[in-house]
């Protein structure tokens, strides 16, 4: 998530979504959870670029509907390096994209 916001602050980007499968994390970021003292300086930092964006939303995506994030966690992890798509991801993701956009769940 700081790398999201990083990456949206180095681009220019002045309105935000930044989607996660964490609900303890938003709840964290919104300040409704304590903040686990392991992540407190992560936190910190994510709050501090969000004062730096003209609007940001943080928000609990299921896990059913964030199959790309997780796609795109292996692949780094087994290929390595940092990786920034702007617009063109790669076409190996673009059908997991597509699902998690279309995903409807029942809470």
């Amino acid at each position: 998530m700081r790398e999201a916001v990083a990456t949206g602050l180095e681009a220019g980007v002045s309105n935000m979504v930044v989607e996660t499968d964490s609900k303890q994390l938003v709840a964290m970021l919104h300040g409704n959870m304590l903040t686990d003292s392991a992540i407190d300086g992560i936190i910190h930092d994510i709050k501090f670029m969000a004062s730096q964006v003209g609007q940001i939303l943080f928000t609990f995506v299921h896990h059913r509907c964030n199959a790309a994030a997780h796609l795109v966690a292996a692949h780094v992890a087994r290929v390595g390096g940092v990786f920034k798509w702007d617009q063109l991801w790669p076409e190996w993701l673009f059908d997991t994209l597509a699902a998690d956009v279309n995903c409807s769940i029942r809470l």
